[in-house]
């Protein structure tokens, strides 16, 4: 996704969440002014595209695996295959579960620590341009210089 000169605008001019950007405002050639954007903050969080197999499985603890007589040979085996690749995407773009999430947490006991720990792991710090324009978005100072002109 690109980033909306007008949203941009608008995001340095209220600044709606109080980051401070009214004093960096000045210089409109302000890399600082752009790091503030890019800038991972705690409480945006977002997708993460890429987990490793291996951090899903020191996630889990076996403990945590539903057991049932039913259980199939298939889902053990679905669940080694899911380890053969090199990363693994749990969640979509949008933050809603992939199937691979889903399948996790069908074979995962509710409430658990282990799937506390796998949800965990699919969310990221996330920047304000991320926020507004998505995820893996960032902001150059060309593009900061040129919301202010509009």
């Amino acid at each position: 996704m690109s980033i909306n000169l007008q949203t941009l605008k608008t995001e340095l001019l209220t600044d709606p969440n109080g980051y401070g950007y009214a004093a960096l405002l000045a210089d409109t050639n302000n890399p600082e002014l752009v790091r503030q954007l890019n800038l991972p903050r705690a409480e945006i969080v977002m997708p993460r595209p890429d987990v490793s197999p291996l951090e899903i499985l020191e996630a889990i603890s076996v403990d945590d695996f539903i057991a049932t007589a039913n259980q199939s040979i298939l889902v053990g085996s679905w669940f080694e295959s899911l380890t053969q690749y090199p990363s693994v995407r749990i969640l979509k773009e949008n933050g809603s579960d992939t199937r691979v999430m889903t399948n996790i947490m069908k074979i995962l006991k509710n409430g658990t620590a282990s799937e506390t720990r796998v949800r965990a792991l699919s969310v990221r710090y996330g920047s304000r341009i991320e926020q507004l324009f998505g995820v893996g978005v960032t902001v150059t100072v060309q593009e900061v210089i040129d919301a202010q002109r509009i």
